[in-house]
């Protein structure tokens, strides 16, 4: 059985934190985070996802998430059911173009 992720921070918070963005996450930040300034750099640090794949994370008061949901979130405008998956539609799994993002419910999965 694959592991659940993480439930999301709600949409309205979702998008307070970030804008989705040309850049390799596919998310920018929309504030300051402590005394540095984040607004508008790059969301998402590169972590390893099982063997010989990569995801990009973001850290969310203390909760590690996958950059792929959050921006399929604010491309959908609803927050992805946490049994659900979020696939890339090209393979690599660190392009999280809202195109290249897709939905699969959990009840076709199982």
């Amino acid at each position: 059985m694959p592991l659940k992720s993480n439930t999301l921070p709600n949409l309205e918070t979702l998008r307070s934190l970030f804008e989705l963005a040309p850049v390799e996450s596919g998310l920018k930040w929309r504030v300051n985070r402590g005394r540095k300034r984040w607004t508008g750099k790059m969301a998402g640090t590169l972590a390893n996802s099982g063997i010989d794949r990569k995801v990009w994370k973001i850290c969310i008061l203390g909760r590690m998430y996958n950059a792929h949901r959050i921006a399929w979130a604010l491309a959908n405008g609803e927050v992805p059911d946490p049994d659900a998956k979020v696939t890339h539609l090209n393979g690599d799994s660190l392009d999280n173009r809202p195109e290249n993002l897709k939905l699969i419910p959990a009840t076709v999965r199982q």
